[in-house]
């Protein structure tokens, strides 16, 4: 095995951390959507996705696919989710894995559309 290790002289992690997330990406999505599929939860740190809608594991509330106004997701890992007819986020904090649940939502939201 090859070891790699990291010091504060590291100068392009930006560009390494790219890499590491477009390489990383289409693996970690096909296991969100394999788990979304087979109707169990998708945990993204504070947030579960599944067949319901999306819930916050702070205070277990579920907002409905169909009460979605909007999800923006920041590169910084900031995720603010917009309920129709509130003025205010329904949830606004930091997750993990933001590609993914960025992708997946997309999806899903996409999916909801077309059939309803």
């Amino acid at each position: 095995k090859q070891k790699i290790g990291f010091t504060s002289n590291f100068d392009d992690h930006a560009m390494l951390f790219k890499k590491v997330t477009e390489q990383t990406l289409p693996y970690l999505l096909a296991r969100c959507r394999e788990k979304y599929l087979a109707r169990q939860d998708v945990h993204f740190g504070a947030l579960i996705v599944n067949n319901t809608g999306i819930t916050t594991r702070q205070n277990d509330q579920t907002l409905p696919w169909h009460e979605i106004a909007a999800v923006k997701v920041l590169p910084t890992g900031n995720v603010t989710i917009k309920q129709k007819g509130r003025v205010n986020a329904w949830f606004h904090g930091i997750i993990p894995n933001t590609e993914p649940f960025q992708r997946l939502i997309q999806e899903i939201l996409a999916e909801q559309h077309t059939t309803s």
